[in-house]
């Protein structure tokens, strides 16, 4: 499995005809020059806009999809969920090196307590069986 080059640019008018043929559903029904003239007011509105910002994802260098951004924090919002993954070993030892000294080696100390136990209680099993 090949990986491609994904590079997201900002659009440029040159890019109205592409844009309008791909969001060709969403735009308002006429003739495709109107549409391309809707899409290259819309690019030229994004590249003045400290509101919005228009990109053109290119892969290999030829445009494969578009996105029309609104800033969430001029509108006064956050993000809903923040989303990140590791392995479940990384997230442990990261936790555990965060706890305190004294903590760490009071759990350390409770486990050898607990494992003896175990064993204790094996060997008197053994014994009486």
């Amino acid at each position: 499995m090949s990986r491609h080059s994904v590079v997201l640019r900002p659009a440029r008018v040159e890019d109205s005809l592409f844009l309008a043929v791909l969001w060709s559903d969403a735009l308002r029904r006429g003739d495709r020059q109107e549409q391309v003239a809707d899409v290259e007011l819309l690019v030229k509105d994004s590249l003045v806009s400290a509101e919005q910002r228009l990109l053109v994802a290119e892969v290999d260098g030829a445009p494969a999809g578009a996105v029309l951004l609104k800033f969430m924090a001029r509108l006064g919002l956050g993000p809903h969920a923040v989303l990140r993954v590791a392995p479940s070993h990384l997230v442990r030892a990261k936790a555990e090196a965060q706890r305190p000294p004294a903590e760490r080696h009071r759990d350390r100390a409770r486990a050898q307590l607990l494992a003896a136990r175990r064993t204790l209680r094996r060997q008197q099993s053994e014994q009486q069986a």
